[in-house]
């Protein structure tokens, strides 16, 4: 069972959106990686990591079960990177899996192309948008990246047809 394009011209568009895709996922794990080391400094702002972790800096933390000298802004920010780094964990390995899959059997390398690399700026501009309290474009990004990812499965549906029809 091989998914691989027949003829040349086919097989470098396929060899290029699989660069496209590779790189958005590194890119992608990149960001969550950042995004994670944020949220782990915006949780110690905020005293809300374990016990143990108080050692680490200066304040005490209880996973915020203590009142203490916290400001509302530091718990504040520990909320909205938790949510932040929720919302990658619910949509980006999805994402990646879709597209993945997409791109063994897609009809429109470049098309493919496109929606990998939409779908992964607007995942990076959801973040910045989200951190930056930015709620109306957000929203509007976060609709576009999955017609991106639903774009990119009709374009694989519809290579997979055309290849076993």
């Amino acid at each position: 069972f091989d998914t691989r394009p027949e003829n040349e011209q086919t097989k470098m568009g396929y060899e290029g959106a699989a660069k496209a895709t590779m790189i958005c996922t590194t890119l992608l794990w990149g960001k969550i990686f950042v995004t994670l080391a944020i949220q782990g400094f915006k949780r110690f702002a905020a005293g809300t990591r374990p016990p143990e972790d108080s050692g680490y800096n200066k304040g005490a933390q209880s996973y915020g079960m203590t009142q203490g000298a916290v400001s509302e802004e530091a718990k504040e920010a520990d909320i909205r990177w938790g949510r932040i780094v929720q919302n990658d964990t619910e949509n980006i390995p999805f994402g990646l899996v879709a597209l993945w899959g997409a791109l063994a059997f897609a009809d429109n390398y470049d098309a493919h192309i496109a929606f990998t690399v939409f779908w992964t700026a607007a995942r990076f501009l959801h973040t910045i948008l989200y951190a930056n309290k930015i709620s109306l474009i957000r929203g509007i990004l976060f609709i576009m990246s999955h017609v991106a990812i639903f774009g990119a499965l009709i374009n694989g549906c519809v290579g997979v047809y055309d290849r076993f029809d």
